[in-house]
C-alpha cells in the first residue's frame, strides 16, 4: 500500500486546525500540524512535505513570513494560503511572496544548474583540449626529430663540401702567395744589387771629381805663380835697390 501525501497544516486556532485534518483525511491526505509560523518552519526544515496549508494572520511569526521561510528552504514546494479576510492586498502579498520566491528559487536552482553544466564543459573541454595538444606535441616531437636528423645530415654533407672547397681555396692561395713572396724577394735583391752598384758609381764619381778638383786646382796655383814670379821678383829688388830720398 502506498503511503499518502502529507499535508502541513499551519493555522493558530486549534479548531480550525481539526476542521482542516477531518477535510484532508477524509479526501486521503495525512496530515501534519503546526499552530504557528515558527514551528511549521522548523518543522519544514525537519521532514519532506508533500504541500503546506497555512494561516495568514497568527500570533507570533505570520503566514507571509512562514511562507518566505519555508520556500527558501524548499522552493519547490507546493503552498496553499488561506485567510477569512477579504483584504485582497493581504491575499495578493501572500501570492506574491509565493510566486516571488518560487521563481528567486527557480532562478538560483536554474542558475546552480547552469553554472555546473559550464564549468563541468569547461572541465570536459579543457580536458580534450589538453589530450589533443597532448596528442600534437608528440607528433610535433616527432617531426622535429625527424627533421632534425636530416637537416643533421645534409649539414653533414654540406659541411664537408664547404670545407673540402675552403682547403682547395687556401692551397691555391698558398701557392700564388708563394710565388708572388719568391718575386718580391728575387725583386728586392736585385734593387739591392742596383743600389749597390750606384753607391759604388756615385762613390768612383766622387773620387774622380775630387782629383781633377784637386789637379785643377794645383795646375791654377802652378800658373799663377808662373805669371805672377817675374813681376814680384822685380817689385822686390826695385823694394830692396832703390832707397827712397829720405835715406839719401
Amino acid at each position: 500500500m502506498s503511503t499518502p501525501p502529507i499535508i502541513l497544516i499551519v493555522d493558530d486556532d486549534s479548531s480550525h486546525r481539526a476542521m482542516l485534518r477531518t477535510v484532508l483525511r477524509g479526501w486521503g491526505y495525512a496530515t501534519d500540524e503546526a499552530d504557528d509560523g515558527d514551528t511549521a518552519v522548523e518543522k519544514v526544515k525537519e521532514r519532506a512535505y508533500d504541500a503546506v496549508l497555512s494561516d495568514v494572520r497568527m500570533a507570533r511569526m505570520d503566514g507571509i513570513s512562514a511562507i518566505r521561510e519555508i520556500l527558501h528552504h524548499n522552493p519547490s514546494i507546493p503552498v496553499l494560503v488561506m485567510t477569512a479576510w477579504q483584504s485582497v492586498e493581504t491575499a495578493v502579498a501572500g501570492f506574491e511572496s509565493e510566486v516571488i520566491g518560487r521563481v528567486e528559487a527557480e532562478t538560483q536552482r536554474l542558475g546552480g544548474e547552469a553554472s555546473t553544466a559550464v564549468s563541468t564543459a569547461k572541465d570536459q573541454a579543457m580536458t580534450a583540449l589538453d589530450a589533443h595538444m597532448e596528442q600534437k606535441t608528440e607528433g610535433l616531437d616527432l617531426h622535429a626529430a625527424d627533421l632534425k636528423a636530416a637537416l643533421t645530415a645534409s649539414l653533414g654533407t654540406r659541411e664537408e663540401e664547404a670545407i673540402g672547397a675552403v682547403r682547395i681555396e687556401r692551397d691555391a692561395a698558398l701557392v700564388v702567395l708563394r710565388e708572388e713572396g719568391a718575386q718580391f724577394r728575387e725583386d728586392l735583391n736585385t734593387l739591392a744589387e742596383r743600389s749597390e752598384d750606384a753607391a759604388k758609381r756615385a762613390a768612383c764619381s766622387a773620387a774622380i771629381t775630387v782629383k781633377a778638383a784637386s789637379d785643377v786646382d794645383e795646375a791654377l796655383t802652378d800658373t799663377a805663380l808662373d805669371l805672377l814670379a817675374p813681376q814680384v821678383v822685380a817689385e822686390a829688388g826695385l823694394l830692396y835697390t832703390s832707397p827712397s830720398p829720405r835715406d839719401a
